[in-house]
This record gives C-alpha cells, sequence and structure tokens, in this order.
C-alpha cells in the first residue's frame, strides 16, 4: 500500500475512491486521491508530493460524511458520494466564508 492510517481499536474501514481530474474544483485538489472511511464517517483525501520518497498527506474534507459506499464523478468532473443511509452527495468547492445552513 502507498498509505496507511492507525486505527488503534477503533474499527476502520476505507472505502476505495478514485483520484480527482475534474475541473470543478481548485488545482490544489487535482491528482488528489479522495476516498470515505466506512466506519468513521468521514471523507478524506490524499495528496502526493513530487520529492520521491515523501509520504502522502491525508487531510479530512467531511467530518460526518456518513457511511460511505462509492465516490465518482460526472461528465462535468462534479465529484459526488453516495452513503448506505441512502443519501447521493455533491461536494462543491465554494470560495468565501458562508453561514451555515
Amino acid at each position: 500500500p502507498i498509505y496507511t492510517y492507525k486505527h488503534d481499536n477503533d474499527p476502520a474501514s476505507m472505502i476505495g475512491g478514485l483520484v480527482y481530474r475534474g475541473s470543478n474544483l481548485p488545482d490544489e485538489y487535482q491528482g488528489a486521491y479522495f476516498f470515505g472511511d466506512y466506519s468513521r464517517r468521514t471523507l478524506s483525501y490524499l495528496t502526493f508530493s513530487a520529492v520521491e520518497g515523501q509520504a502522502p498527506v491525508s487531510k479530512v474534507l467531511v467530518q460526518s460524511a456518513g457511511r460511505t459506499l462509492a465516490i465518482a464523478t460526472d461528465t462535468n468532473g462534479t465529484l459526488f458520494y453516495t452513503t448506505e443511509e441512502g443519501d447521493l452527495r455533491r461536494i462543491a468547492y465554494i470560495s468565501e466564508n458562508r453561514k451555515p445552513v
């Protein structure tokens, strides 16, 4: 594996995702690998360094994502994920700070 993460006695189940190649998210997400953790209910992404041998960096994107089942993009490059709870969720980038809904 190119990436592992510690989970001690906590359950964890990485759900494979995809390498983002769309145009709807900022450049920092280009080439990032998006994945879910079914047990922890998070959606995260990995970024990779151009420096050989440097480990990928993981960041949580959505803390309460639900139990992720699949991650995909549509023909326009929009990122979506589905959950066991029956949700189809879209990831959208919003550049300004907004009041939570």
